[in-house]
């Protein structure tokens, strides 16, 4: 459990060297779960010139981390685990100095299932969302305007199974997504096969839209969703069989319907892959998605009148098991979090092609899960 509040101390001199004040500069934040390294969260540096990225420093002492959201504009932080031992998952809630990147201790907040593997705050910054994949379980936390965790204003329990007897016995949902857009949350369930919706009331209770959900094809396992930056479209990566499923999104009633899914790797590989990150090009014309076990990361050409893609490069991930990935606000680095190689591999993106050049690589920090920049480019 994490107990300091007095978490970090820079000198004058190092806080300022890697100020926000220096724009070719920005944080980022990665999270880790490791049995044999306690400190779950670590604080890097990109710089937008070089594509360099230099690690800072842990957080914490006694911490591991799933995964993190960052909320009310860059001024807080939420991670979740599962502590050892408890029948809870744990939320802890950092705010941000933007100008050093030091997080500092708010609180934390028990959140009511296990398994939790993911976490989101909503638009507003009002609620954090957290999806317990053990238990098939999303629970809704009510925050206030200094980053406090309130009280539990939600909690749903998904029932359903589907073929994979081995993965999908029960619901696992993998995440839970507010829409850029209006109120509504979405939440694929990889043990259910659907993507589920909700629209979220001002009160913090989740109420299924008139549709519910979104049925994908039985033994895909949809994990993470990602949205084109007209909100029109959405795309979710199902873990199970490799592929990335294309929907229209109603941004006024929240209805979905399919348009497409496709491959993620060649068609010629035949050994074991899961699919797990999914994000856009700043301009919606690409879509990247990492493949765990074929360790690379596809590259998508989006049509943007219909919202089809198309798949026009694998590219080698830089190490193994590439968990997550994330988009540089300014849109021209990638940089891939993996997980069994303990590194961070840096890649230019070309956004006038899509295509990834890989630039360098970071393994001071091990098996990182999640990376999140502090300033977001949407």
């Amino acid at each position: 459990m994490y107990r300091s509040l007095g978490i970090l101390i820079f000198t004058v001199i190092y806080s300022t060297a890697f100020s926000q004040k220096d724009y070719s500069n920005i944080y980022f934040y990665v999270s880790s779960f490791d049995e044999d390294h306690l400190s779950g969260i670590a604080l890097y540096n990109l710089n937008f010139k070089t594509g360099e990225i230099v690690y800072l420093k842990e957080f914490g002492e006694e911490i591991n981390s799933d995964y993190l959201a960052i909320g009310n504009n860059g001024g807080y932080l939420v991670s979740v685990a599962q502590e050892e031992g408890i029948k809870s998952g744990l939320m802890t809630s950092f705010s941000i100095d933007k100008e050093s990147g030091l997080l500092e201790y708010i609180d934390e907040f028990y959140t009511d299932g296990h398994g939790p593997c993911h976490v989101a705050i909503d638009n507003k910054g009002n609620f954090a969302f957290v999806a317990h994949y053990d238990e098939g379980v999303i629970s809704v936390i009510l925050r206030n305007e200094k980053g406090e965790l309130l009280k539990i204003t939600d909690k749903i329990k998904h029932t359903g199974s589907s073929v994979n007897k081995d993965r999908q016995e029960s619901a696992h949902p993998h995440m839970v997504y507010p829409t850029p857009r209006g109120s509504f949350v979405l939440v694929p369930d990889l043990g259910m096969d659907k993507v589920m919706a909700y629209h979220l009331k001002s009160n913090g209770r989740l109420k299924p839209t008139k549709q519910k959900s979104l049925d994908l094809e039985p033994g895909s396992g949809p994990r993470h969703i990602a949205f084109h930056p007209n909100g029109n479209f959405g795309y979710v990566v199902n873990e199970l069989n490799s592929t990335v499923t294309a929907f229209t999104f109603n941004k006024s009633n929240g209805s979905m319907t399919i348009i497409e899914s496709k491959r993620s790797v060649p068609d010629d590989y035949s050994e074991s892959n899961y699919l797990a990150d999914v994000h856009l090009s700043r301009d919606g014309r690409f879509l990247y998605a990492s493949n765990r076990g074929h360790n690379s990361l596809s590259v998508f050409k989006v049509d943007e009148s219909i919202g089809g893609i198309e798949l026009i490069d694998n590219v080698d991930c830089g190490g193994d098991w590439p968990r997550a990935f994330n988009i540089s606000p300014t849109g021209d680095f990638l940089l891939v979090a993996n997980e069994k190689s303990d590194n961070i591999v840096v890649f230019r993106l070309d956004e006038a092609t899509g295509m990834l050049t890989k630039l360098g690589e970071n393994s001071d920090f091990p098996a990182p899960r999640c990376i999140k920049f502090l300033i977001s480019y949407r």
